[in-house]
């Protein structure tokens, strides 16, 4: 669960600060947080803010770039067109 609302909220200024074990593990609330981490867990575990995704975005298409990707690597044409 704690890997779950780290992918929700950490990079989230207005979230971070809620990630700490009062607020985690609260009774009211950890039921429900449990059935949603199994959940994104059994979904493969997708980013879920928009910091997050375009993080993973920008890693991909970094090691794209790069030619980290099986030997794939992008033409200067093409990033061009890209940037």
């Amino acid at each position: 669960m704690i890997d779950y609302k780290c992918a929700c909220w950490l990079g989230d200024p207005e979230w971070e600060g809620y990630l700490n074990p009062e607020t985690l593990c609260r009774p009211t609330k950890f039921e429900r947080n449990l059935n949603a981490a199994i959940k994104w867990h059994e979904d493969g575990r997708p980013p879920l803010n928009d910091k997050a995704r375009q993080a993973t975005n920008d890693e991909a298409l970094r090691r794209w770039v790069e030619g980290d990707n099986d030997g794939k690597q992008a033409s200067d044409s093409i990033i061009e067109q890209t940037v």
